[in-house]
């Protein structure tokens, strides 16, 4: 079964609350693109209350723009960043007897990696080095053969993600959130572009054009609008496929 997962700790906590039953896995923000140990912490809590596995979320350090700004980080700043956002992760794990199950990159540094391969193998040799055998979430594309074989030759997996509430540009990538109509806020388009991803491997970019995908798990983001009635529908549906579990 594809899974559901949600960007978290954020800031919107009252709606993190909302959102985290209908979750199969949380993205959680490791304090440099958005929030604090204190938030961190509650929301692993809040995952394991409902039993929905916890992923590191970590971005580049930009908190005015949430992350969502490219940043030409130099190799020893990007380490410091990622390492000391891992590093909190894993110890609050420590503490709330939960575990770190994946590693998600966010915003600006999640889509500079998919159209950067030297940035990619970057990040990954980083994320390999401190947290090996823990697999790294990343977009899926129409071909990833590239980024398969950089994480293979650095031992690390991949697992592929597609989104129900972002529009695709016809190379696969999303569309940029500056562009109107770049992020779904229609509940019924939402829906029908999870069903399309799930059930045909497949969504349609913004040309028209049909793009083939094969995805693990899909995200919806919590600043979305409409975000809680969207994980409600997306987990209904999801939970009444009978295919065996993908992740």
């Amino acid at each position: 079964m594809v899974k559901l997962n949600c960007d978290l700790g954020e800031g919107l906590d009252a709606l993190d609350a909302q959102v985290m039953p209908f979750l199969q896995m949380a993205n959680i923000a490791c304090g440099a693109h958005a929030g604090n140990p204190e938030r961190l912490k509650k929301s692993l809590e809040l995952a394991k209350a409902h039993a929905v596995t916890c992923g590191a979320h970590p971005g580049y350090p930009d908190r005015d723009n949430m992350g969502r700004q490219s940043l030409a980080l130099s190799e020893s700043a990007l380490t410091d960043t990622l390492l000391s956002q891992l590093t909190l992760f894993q110890n609050l794990c420590r503490e709330t007897a939960t575990t770190m199950a994946y590693i998600k990159p966010h915003g600006a540094l999640y889509n500079d990696m998919m159209c950067d391969l030297h940035l990619f193998a970057r990040v990954v040799k980083i994320l390999a080095s401190h947290c090996p055998s823990i697999p790294v979430l990343i977009q899926a594309m129409p071909s990833n053969h590239e980024h398969v074989h950089i994480a293979a030759q650095l031992g690390q997996t991949l697992w592929f993600e597609g989104f129900a509430d972002r529009a695709y540009a016809p190379s696969g990538r999303l569309e940029p959130r500056s562009k109107p109509g770049a992020v779904h806020t229609d509940i019924g388009t939402i829906v029908k572009q999870a069903r399309e991803l799930t059930e045909n491997g497949r969504v349609q970019a913004t040309n028209g054009n049909w793009i083939e995908l094969q995805v693990d798990t899909l995200c919806v983001h919590s600043d979305t609008q409409n975000a809680l009635t969207a994980v409600k529908q997306l987990h209904h549906y999801l939970d009444t496929q009978s295919e065996g579990p993908r992740v």
